[in-house]
C-alpha cells in the first residue's frame, strides 16, 4: 500500500502537425511532409525514465515534462524550505515558475538554488527528507524541463489540452448511449476527421484533399 502513494498515472500528450494526406490516406506533399517534422510529446509524471521502449517509441519527439506537474513539485520544495504560507517561499516559488518559462534551461539555476538552500539552511528531519525528494525530482528530470524552448515556438508546455481533447474528441464521440467498439472496427479515421472538424479546419482540409486528389489523377 505504501508503494501506491508514489505512483503517478502517466498522461502523454503528443502534438505534431499531421499531414492531411495521412488522415485521408493520400501521398504527402513536400510542404506537408516538411511541416510534419515538428514533433513533441508531453508527459505528466516521470514517465520517460520508466518506459523501457520510450527511446524507440518517441525517438522523433522532443520530450517535455508537464509544466504544471513540475510546478507542483516546486511548490512542495518551497513549502519544505520556507514553511507553509510563507511570503518568502511564495516569492521564491513565483520567481522560479516565471524563470522556467522565459529562460532557456532555467532548471539548471533552479537546481543550484535548491542545493544552495539545502547546504545553508537548517531544516527539520521531515522537511529535509521532503526537500531532498524534490531536489532529486528536478535533477532526474532536468533534460525534460526546458519550457522556454517550447514557449518561444508557441508550443504547449502542459498536458491539459490533451486531457481536454480526450474528453471532447474521443469520449464524447465514442461513449454515446448504446455504442460498442471492437478492435476490428478502427476508430482512428473517425477521430481524425472529428479532430479536424473541432479544430475548425474542415474547409482547409477538404480543399487540400481535393488538390492532392487532382494532382494524383493528373
Amino acid at each position: 500500500a505504501t508503494g501506491l502513494a508514489n505512483l503517478h498515472p502517466p498522461i502523454i500528450g503528443k502534438f505534431a502537425p499531421m499531414p492531411i494526406s495521412t488522415a485521408l490516406a493520400l501521398p504527402q506533399s513536400n510542404e506537408l511532409s516538411h511541416r510534419s517534422r515538428s514533433h513533441g510529446a508531453i508527459s505528466y509524471g516521470t514517465l520517460w525514465g520508466y518506459l523501457k521502449d520510450s527511446k524507440e517509441r518517441f525517438a522523433e519527439y522532443e520530450k517535455l515534462l508537464d509544466y504544471y506537474h513540475a510546478s507542483e513539485h516546486l511548490s512542495q520544495a518551497a513549502e519544505a524550505l520556507f514553511g507553509k504560507k510563507s511570503d518568502e517561499g511564495t516569492r521564491w516559488y513565483l520567481r522560479w515558475c516565471a524563470k522556467l518559462k522565459i529562460e532557456e534551461w532555467a532548471v539548471d539555476g533552479l537546481i543550484r538554488s535548491l542545493r544552495y538552500h539545502q547546504q545553508n539552511r537548517k531544516l527539520r528531519a521531515a522537511s529535509a527528507k521532503g526537500y531532498k525528494h524534490q531536489l532529486g525530482f528536478f535533477v532526474r528530470n532536468r533534460q525534460w524541463i526546458n519550457y522556454a524552448s517550447f514557449v518561444n515556438r508557441n508550443l504547449p508546455i502542459g498536458s491539459r489540452p490533451t486531457e481536454a481533447a480526450c474528453k471532447t474528441i474521443v469520449k464524447e464521440r465514442m461513449c454515446r448511449s448504446g455504442m460498442r467498439w471492437t478492435r476490428s472496427v478502427r476508430a482512428s479515421p473517425l477521430l481524425t476527421l472529428r479532430a479536424i472538424h473541432k479544430s475548425k479546419q474542415w474547409d482547409q482540409t477538404w480543399n487540400e484533399y481535393r488538390r492532392q486528389l487532382w494532382n494524383k489523377a493528373s
